[in-house]
């Protein structure tokens, strides 16, 4: 399986999301929504061609570009 990488506002925002729910539904739902947050990331992770490929435009030339 393909290793996941987060960058540091993401796991952030993944911690902040697991206290609130902790405080406002339980832990069992804070847990729950990691666990399905974790496997959400190794799914996508196991199709890395998965999806459209984006296309974007530079401003000064006009030339397409397409990201890596």
């Amino acid at each position: 399986m393909p290793k996941v990488y987060q960058h540091e506002q993401a796991k952030r925002d993944i911690i902040e999301h697991f206290i609130y729910l902790a405080d406002i539904a339980g832990l069992d739902v804070a847990e729950r929504f990691l666990a399905n947050s974790e496997s959400g990331f190794n799914e996508q992770a196991s199709r890395p061609l998965m999806g459209s490929p984006l296309t974007l435009m530079k401003k000064k030339t006009g030339r397409q570009d397409t990201p890596r």
